[in-house]
């Protein structure tokens, strides 16, 4: 009877094993998926490049992140007109949701796209073992899947020739007889510029702003 309990004792911890091992052995390994986000620009973009900074977001607390996350949020930068990525290692079937979104720049000169995506990554198990994954998005709540694309648009100026004409009794003068001068409204000079004849031409102004 002893033998018997002990034959039986040294199966179930055979059973035991081969169920832990086995569990070890197929364990699927961890998959990647990439966030794609795109900044597009328009209008008068200024030659010195600016730095984008897009804003990702859980809808859980206990949702994985990119690695670069601090305090629940992850950045990303993206320089000038571009594309960039974020990467998320997911270790276990599931749904999960973020929210995307851009942080406005200081350049008062741009209005920054505030459009909001809401992002859900579907992990799922593959039919050869491991994880597939896909990401969709949708912006503003909108029923349509979209890419993720931050549009920002600079200011085009608008320009104003200031001219004036110049004469000396009726007559026209010699060029280079006269100069002139453009002030602003403190008084410092903008321009200084001689007559060509009658006319007195200053550089064209640019203004973007009220």
């Amino acid at each position: 009877m002893k033998r018997m309990k002990r034959i039986a004792l040294m199966l179930c911890v055979l059973v035991l094993l081969v169920s832990t091992l086995g569990t070890v052995a197929f364990a699927a390994a961890p998959v990647n998926a990439k966030i794609p986000v795109t900044i597009q620009l328009t209008g008068t973009v200024p030659a010195e490049q600016e730095t984008y900074i897009v804003e990702l977001t859980p809808e859980q607390t206990t949702n994985p992140m990119p690695a670069n996350a601090e305090n629940g949020v992850a950045h990303l930068e993206i320089v000038g007109q571009a594309a960039g990525a974020m990467e998320i290692t997911y270790n276990k079937v599931g749904i999960y949701n973020y929210t995307v979104r851009q942080i406005a720049g200081e350049n008062t000169d741009c209005v920054y796209d505030a459009a909001v995506y809401q992002v859900t990554v579907f992990v799922t198990n593959a039919k050869n073992g491991g994880f597939d994954v896909s990401v969709v998005a949708y912006k503003d709540g909108a029923a349509e899947k979209s890419e993720i694309i931050f549009v920002n648009d600079y200011a085009d100026p608008d320009e104003i020739s200031i001219s004036a004409l110049k004469t000396m009794d009726g007559n026209t003068p010699k060029n280079g007889a006269f100069s002139f001068q453009l002030l602003d409204v403190s008084g410092k000079v903008v321009e200084t510029v001689k007559n060509v004849g009658r006319n007195v031409n200053f550089s064209a102004l640019s203004f973007n702003k009220a």
